[in-house]
Order: C-alpha cells, then sequence, then structure tokens
C-alpha cells in the first residue's frame, strides 16, 4: 500500500523474433522525487528507469480488498445460464464473492447486470452476463 514498483520489458519473443523495446514515455513523466532506484539504473532517463526496477512513492489508493472464496466454494462452483440470472438474486462470483443482483439492463445477448459484491472499495460491478460466470445461489 506504500511503495509502487514498475518494471517493463526491455525485449521479449513476438512471431517467433526477439523484439526490443524503449522504456515507455510515460514513465519518464513520475517527478524525479518521487523515485527510488533500487538497482543500477542508467542515468539516460530523467526518473531511471532505463533498466528494470525503480520504487516510487506517493499517495496511492489502497489496494481493493477481494472477498475470500473458500476452495470448497471454487470445486463446486457451476455456472448458471446467463438468461436465468434475474434482478433480486444472489450469485457468486469466482473473483468478486458473493453479491446480489441490483438491476438489469439490456436486452438478449446485450443483457448487463449490476452486481452488489460483498467487497470494501467498489462493490458495485456492472458485468456483461453473455461473459460472466455467475452461480445462482437462491
Amino acid at each position: 500500500e506504500r511503495f509502487l514498483t514498475l518494471t517493463y520489458s526491455g525485449s521479449r519473443y513476438r512471431h517467433g523474433q526477439m523484439r526490443y523495446y524503449p522504456v515507455s514515455r510515460f514513465l519518464d513523466e513520475i517527478d524525479a522525487q518521487n523515485v527510488e532506484t533500487v538497482t543500477g539504473m542508467s542515468q539516460s532517463t530523467g526518473a531511471g528507469f532505463s533498466e528494470n526496477r525503480a520504487k516510487v512513492s506517493g499517495n496511492f489508493k489502497p489496494l481493493r480488498q477481494v472477498s475470500t472464496i473458500s476452495p470448497t466454494a471454487v470445486a463446486d462452483f457451476k455456472p448458471s445460464s446467463s438468461d436465468q440470472i434475474q434482478e433480486g438474486q444472489r450469485v457468486l462470483h469466482l473473483k468478486f464473492g458473493e453479491g446480489k443482483v441490483i438491476g438489469i439492463d439490456g436486452a438478449n445477448d446485450n443483457r448487463v447486470a449490476t452486481i452488489e459484491f460483498n467487497v470494501s472499495d467498489e462493490p458495485r460491478k456492472r458485468i456483461m452476463l453473455k461473459y460472466a460466470k455467475l452461480q445462482i445461489l437462491d
């Protein structure tokens, strides 16, 4: 919650060939006073991002807490058909946990559900039902 580590890939394989990439110009926009160099960074960029690691300090939002789902619930998880999901139902999502369907917008394949999950930060999510894997709990 107090520190952020930014890294970048200087090279990677793409379509079977090694490709080399420059550092993002946006990293150079971070004020140098907020950057703590961790390893031998080259001075070719203002903030010290030319190698691969640096610490950035600042006033960052804490990580959101995602509800913990028991291994039993994961093993027993069976997604319900998206056309069965209705407003007012309790549902289970493997990442966000248990929630209540607040509303549904759209029709047929474009239905979007607004679900209030039991998480402390940003509990209300809008999820497109044709892609969501939700299990109806009641």
